[in-house]
């Protein structure tokens, strides 16, 4: 019953796994892999989200890179796939806090992707 649960949990977050010699689940996905899906989401739904005009996830997109630890992955995700850098740029809307101070979340991405 628990290994039917984790299946359909996996299915939902798109993790897949094969079983090992041994028959215990080994992952297939990495945990930056999962992330990267959700930062194409979460861009995609700035773009043609049901609410996109009203509504705007630039500062759950920030706190989402920041979550990564390996910054290769990033550099090189985003290295391969520069369509989606400009898409997020122009998606950037609004502020964030960062240090008390208010900051464009533009400027904070720009940032980012400059320090990779």
């Amino acid at each position: 019953m628990t290994e039917e649960l984790l299946n359909r949990l996996f299915q939902e977050m798109g993790i897949s796994f094969n079983k090992n010699e041994i028959g215990e689940n080994e992952i297939n996905n990495t945990v930056e892999d999962l992330l990267w899906k959700h930062i194409e989401i979460l861009s995609h739904y700035d773009d043609k989200g049901m609410f996109s005009w009203t509504k705007d996830s630039s500062g759950a997109l920030l706190n989402l890179l920041k979550v990564f630890k390996n910054s290769q992955f990033l550099f090189e995700n985003f290295r391969k796939n520069q369509t989606l850098v400009k898409r997020i740029f122009n998606n950037m809307n609004t502020t964030s806090v960062v240090d008390g101070k208010e900051w464009s979340n533009k400027t904070l991405f720009a940032n980012f992707i400059t320090a990779l």
